[in-house]
């Protein structure tokens, strides 16, 4: 057996390096440690700005009861079997844990660790401290904290972690502090504690993200959920699912469908290239959203609250649902559903839905309760002074007629289409700066 010295050691003897030899690293901290597994079977370290390539044995190198690194840290490595880190008590060490070829299970422990599982499914703990983890080849879990298992309370320094799955379809899951979490090639799951802002990256893979801060699905069908107050989504390519609470979210390339739920701020939503399917989920709550559907042939369903709907590019379904909407189709053949209408105390609309871009071939649906598609027979155009006027005029023209009714009100520069439904009280829209030239009884399906 040889003890070797690695500031001395040669590249002959780090070559010929046995198993039942030792390195000592000297005053060297392990998290200024690297190590990289070659295909060739060598091992390379780095630190302290030397670099020696080691021989395939010193991969089965592991603690002896020596110390390898300074009196306050440790390199740890294991060889081909499963191999489990020592109990790393309350000592507060800056640990460097490298699993080797088995299904390893790596502790941290307190301190800012560098762990890396390498090949085999490997379970990997970053403890306390900020941690650098790596995953490796295959299916890894990854917890950057005790607390994200059982709640434990660490010290205010945890948190700021980075961990990587690689390959595989890992599990990655983050603790209280600002960590930066990537799944690499394979479906990974990764989510953080609530509290946190994070970066989450699923890179390549149908990942499922969830979490606070910036989310980025990446390459797949990913599935993002945004947790916080003010998250950014992204969902990169592919048919993305996306959940946001309130912030930014962006579908990217594919046939998305986005969904704001529960925040009472505002959202802001594109669709991107694609059909996409951008919807408020709780209709009735005034979530004040804006949503732009990106090429494609979308659908946009809007909340209780003041919303911004555009369409653009493509032939789009639009549903304000309620609220004082504006909304656009933009290029295309749209379809715009109308569900209400309110008048205030001096009988003018009180929350209209304006179409501020409406254009000939578009088409209007009124989709209410008592309200069935009716004939040209059934279709009116009058002029009126006032909002208010519009509606009177408009009640009066189908006074008489049995049957769900259209009406079109010239009002100034713009046209208010009624829909009288049975029993029920009318829906209305305002076709910004059009005429009746603009509108016919072909426009309503």
């Amino acid at each position: 057996m040889a003890t070797y010295t690695f500031s001395t050691i040669t590249p002959a003897e780090a070559l010929a390096i046995t198993a039942a030899d030792a390195v000592l690293f000297g005053n060297i901290a392990a998290n200024q440690v690297t190590v990289l597994y070659n295909q060739t079977g060598t091992v390379t370290v780095s630190a302290a700005g030397r670099t020696v390539e080691f021989g395939s044995a010193f991969a089965t190198l592991s603690a002896n009861g020596r110390t390898p690194l300074s009196s306050d840290a440790r390199l740890l490595i294991g060889d081909n079997g499963a191999n489990a880190s020592p109990a790393p008590g309350s000592a507060i060490l800056s640990d460097g844990l490298y699993g080797g070829g088995g299904d390893d299970t790596l502790d941290g422990g307190l301190g800012d660790d560098l762990l890396q599982g390498n090949q085999g499914a490997d379970s990997l703990l970053g403890g306390g401290g900020r941690d650098v983890i790596y995953g490796g080849q295959d299916n890894d879990r990854i917890v950057t904290t005790i607390e994200a298992l059982d709640g434990v309370t660490l010290p205010a320094n945890d948190g700021g972690d980075f961990a990587q799955g690689n390959r595989g379809d890992d599990v990655i899951v983050g603790g209280p502090g600002a960590d930066t979490l990537l799944g690499g090639q394979g479906s990974d799951t990764i989510s953080s504690l609530a509290g946190a802002v994070d970066i989450l990256n699923g890179n390549l893979g149908d990942d499922r993200i969830e979490g606070a801060g910036t989310l980025l699905g990446e390459g797949g069908a990913d599935t993002l959920i945004g947790t916080g107050a003010a998250d950014s989504l992204f969902g990169g390519d592919g048919d993305d699912r996306i959940t946001l609470t309130q912030g930014y979210a962006d579908g990217g390339v594919g046939n998305d469908r986005i969904e704001v739920r529960l925040g009472a701020g505002e959202a802001i939503v594109l669709g991107g290239d694609g059909a996409d399917t951008l919807q408020a989920q709780l209709a009735s709550r005034a979530l004040n959203v804006r949503f732009s559907g990106g090429e494609g042939q979308d659908s946009l369903q809007g909340s209780g609250g003041v919303d911004t709907l555009a369409g653009d590019a493509g032939n789009d379904t639009i549903d304000g649902l309620g609220g004082r909407d504006r909304v656009t189709g933009g290029a295309g053949q749209d379809q715009f559903q109308i569900r209400s209408y309110a008048q205030d105390s001096t009988g003018a609309p009180a929350d209209p839905i304006s179409v501020l871009d409406w254009e000939t071939g578009d088409r209007l649906r009124f989709a209410f309760e008592g309200f069935t598609f009716g004939s040209a027979m059934n279709y009116r155009e009058i002029t009126a002074n006032s909002y208010a006027a519009a509606f009177d005029a408009a009640k009066a023209a189908v006074a008489t007629v049995q049957g769900s009714q259209y009406v079109a009100v010239q009002v100034g520069a713009d046209v208010v289409v009624f829909g009288f439904g049975v029993g029920s009280d009318p829906a209305s829209v305002v076709l910004t700066g059009r005429t009746l030239a603009d509108i016919a009884f072909d426009n309503f399906v």
